[in-house]
């Protein structure tokens, strides 16, 4: 089978795989709202905490398992694992405790194979890696948005949750599939050699001074982990504003629906501007600052057709710059690869963490539009702080 049609086969799996995942995810943040004596900042803040903590951890040790072992194995080990994990949630849905339990091991096992599904994706792409991530980007936020769409109806309307799980199960048989018989171990040989695999065994400490030293990883890092700090609390942020300011936890639909919408945009914009042009530290930091001046903006609406129109304009920015960053931080040293970008991975993810924790406790102290203002601000001088102490530094 051509290179070509095994990534539209891929890709048509992801997008299956993303709208069951998005139709459960908006099952659960609603479940866990909506269940239960804590209030929905504090709730939500807690279900962050449990979900995303993994992703500050398992990416290192992700990384060691996809230098070491055949990246095809790790991943399909793991859609066997997700699939199964959510045909449980079809029977324990109603239950607060088993949405964070089983919400923590199915971020532990994400994590740990995510390394692996980057290292395949870039396997297979080869040298098209950037333009098949903006594409693959693009049939996501497709599948988020008649997923988050579809978790929406089955949620408030039909009152189905436990549907959702069992689309969920269902959604990662075509990626099973597209593994088991249409890349088959021979096809894409990943798996290091004896000798290779002793050769690879890079420590973090080497993947962290080789990051510290190349300049543009570490500015182009830095920026997403700032960008990161300030716009990544949506998972706490954007039910609370539905709840709390625009009538009830109905209204997270449209953020949704907005939200993904944005991201297809966005994704779509950049995926056709880098088959022009080369990516840049300029196109990040232009998408970057427009999403932390929209996130502030958010904070001073009090429309819901203006917050809608705001947050789709922070959802087109957001990936543009993301769509800049990736391809700046891909390494070409192969046996420090996949560890460093397990190490950009768990970074990230700390501040995905810590964004939505104080957009939790910040909503209880002080509102829910000023948290907004406070964080998208805050980005903006801590970006803007960053690149002046840089350029003087550069400068000397």
């Amino acid at each position: 089978m051509s290179r070509e049609k095994l990534l539209a086969y891929y890709q048509w799996a992801v997008f299956l795989s993303t709208v069951g995942s998005s139709t459960q995810a908006f099952s659960t943040s609603m479940g866990i709202a909506s269940q239960g004596s804590l209030s929905v900042p504090v709730a939500l803040a807690i279900a962050a905490l449990l979900a995303y903590w993994p992703g500050a951890i398992f990416p290192l040790f992700g990384g060691i398992l996809s230098d070491r072992f055949e990246r095809w194995t790790i991943v399909l080990g793991a859609q066997a694992f997700l699939m199964c994990q959510s045909l449980l949630l079809t029977r324990f849905h109603t239950e607060t405790i088993a949405l964070y339990i089983i919400g923590t091991t199915g971020g532990i096992v994400a994590a740990l194979s995510g390394p692996a599904r980057t290292g395949l994706l870039k396997d297979i792409a080869g040298e098209k890696y950037a333009q098949v991530n903006a594409k693959n980007s693009v049939y996501s936020q497709a599948g988020e948005i008649i997923g988050g769409t579809a978790g929406s109806l089955l949620f408030f309307q039909a009152h189905l949750a436990g549907i959702t799980y069992l689309a969920d199960a269902a959604s990662y048989l075509p990626m099973i599939v597209v593994l088991v018989f249409l890349l088959p171990k021979t096809t894409i040989s990943n798996a290091p050699t004896k000798a290779k695999r002793k050769d690879a065994r890079a420590t973090l400490r080497e993947a962290y001074t080789f990051l510290s030293q190349d300049a543009i990883l570490k500015r182009v890092l830095i920026l997403r982990l700032i960008l990161a700090l300030g716009a990544n609390g949506g998972y706490v942020a954007q039910p609370v504003l539905a709840s709390e300011v625009f009538g009830g936890l109905q209204a997270y639909t449209w953020f949704m629906v907005a939200n993904a919408l944005g991201s297809l945009i966005g994704s779509s914009l950049a995926a056709r501007l880098l088959g022009t042009k080369e990516p840049s530290i300029r196109g990040v930091l232009t998408g970057a600052v427009a999403s932390l001046l929209l996130i502030a903006a958010t904070g001073l609406s009090h429309s819901l057709p203006l917050t809608l129109a705001i947050m789709l304009g922070e959802c087109i920015a957001y990936p543009y710059s993301g769509k800049h960053s990736t391809p700046l931080l891909v390494v070409q040293e192969n046996r420090l690869r996949e560890r460093i970008t397990g190490l950009m991975q768990t970074t990230t993810m700390v501040c995905t963490i810590m964004c939505n924790v104080l957009n939790g406790l910040l909503m209880t102290l002080i509102g829910v539009r000023s948290t907004w203002m406070v964080l998208g601000a805050a980005g903006i001088l801590a970006m803007g702080f960053y690149e002046i102490q840089g350029r003087m530094k550069r400068s000397d």
